[in-house]
């Protein structure tokens, strides 16, 4: 029996930014206690510092916003040109990393997969320059371009990156497979082709012991479980993957019912699934491959999009109903205006407070 928490009615808004497009990413940093969340068409990265510590009427004061494009871009951090010859496609931000250590140094430094590449953002100076470019991936050299950054997690030993790719907004991804799962490594300034010929490649998690890699096949509608080698940092045999979650067998009323971005509750066994179109977080049991609970979110944002636990509490990102600047302009003249897309939910008490200064993406060390 599946159970169901309905948070349609008393579920509201737990933080709003200036025109959110498509709100995503939601990462929380135990070691710092920060919590960051990214809007992937408006190439943003958004922060609220002392996110647990702090005082609910410091929320505002604590919060923070920055935008990457080519005006603030220096090439000189990582002496790496901006790939001009590629000027009309604009920058997103696709997934986060955040520099959460120990002792706290150096968390004015962000990283992130952005358009063209993997970046850092320097809060202090206000810049942001590519580490490495896309294109020096021998299999994307021709293509590359095309496509962006979608969603992303750090190895279970910080030394790799692993990031999905999908085509870019001008493109309709459900009619591609060009989207692939990359392994990066930025102290070598090398980039490894771990999985090819996928339509959108999202949330990336490891089991208990790291012996399996999970990856969301958005559009196909389903997570895969890989058998992974921790020693080599490489996925055994891919073509042997199991489905593990066939998402669109719980969800047989909705037309186009994405698994987006999740969390793992590796206590229990569970995923939480960001349900595309649905209003839902689902609950899904990693022993079993069954759905266990729905959170049935707001009706009028259905887009949900990402979720990250701080402490017991389900954080939730979503999407407007009108992303592209094309969509805005042609929704100016009506009054169905979407104002809680984009917004931030907190779901409160979704478990025990077993998470208390868990970070909800692993530290890269770089």
């Amino acid at each position: 029996m599946v159970e169901i928490v309905d948070c349609t009615r008393n579920l509201k808004p737990f933080f709003q930014s200036k025109d959110p497009r498509l709100s995503e990413g939601i990462t929380y940093c135990g070691k710092t206690d920060t919590l960051y969340w990214i809007d992937i068409y408006k190439a943003q990265i958004h922060r609220i510092q002392n996110f647990q510590n702090g005082s609910p009427s410091s929320m505002q004061s604590n919060y923070g916003v920055v935008t990457i494009s080519q005006e603030n871009y220096n090439e000189r951090l990582f002496n790496i040109s901006y790939p001009k010859e590629h000027s009309e496609y604009k920058e997103s931000i696709g997934v986060i990393f955040p520099n959460d250590n120990e002792d706290g140094l150096d968390s004015h430094l962000i990283y992130f997969g952005s358009k063209f590449g993997i970046a850092q953002y320097n809060y202090k100076s206000d810049q942001w320059g590519y580490i490495i470019l896309y294109s020096s991936c021998p299999e994307l050299k021709l293509y590359g371009h095309k496509l962006r950054s979608n969603d992303g997690n750090v190895t279970p030993d910080g030394k790799y990156i692993i990031v999905g790719l999908m085509e870019d907004f001008m493109y309709d991804a459900s009619k591609s497979d060009k989207g692939c799962v990359l392994r990066v490594d930025l102290n070598n300034q090398e980039i490894t082709m771990m999985v090819n010929g996928m339509k959108i490649p999202n949330a990336f998690h490891w089991n208990q012991d790291n012996s399996k890699m999970y990856i969301t096949d958005s559009l196909n509608f389903t997570i895969w479980e890989y058998e992974y080698n921790t020693i080599e940092n490489r996925l055994v045999l891919p073509h042997r993957k199991r489905a593990l979650f066939d998402i669109h067998k719980y969800n047989v009323d909705f037309e186009s019912p994405e698994p987006d971005g999740s969390d793992i509750d590796l206590i229990n066994g569970l995923l939480y699934v960001s349900v595309w179109s649905t209003s839902q977080i689902q609950v899904y049991d990693i022993q079993t491959g069954k759905l266990a609970k729905r959170y049935l979110l707001p009706l009028n944002t259905p887009r949900i999009s990402c979720c990250c636990f701080v402490g017991g509490d389900l954080l939730v990102t979503c999407a407007n109903q009108y992303i592209t600047d094309d969509e805005q302009l042609s929704n100016n003249n009506h009054d169905n205006k979407d104002v809680n897309g984009g917004c931030v939910y907190r779901i409160e008490n979704v478990t025990q407070n077993m998470f208390p200064k868990r970070s909800s993406k692993r530290s890269l060390k770089f």
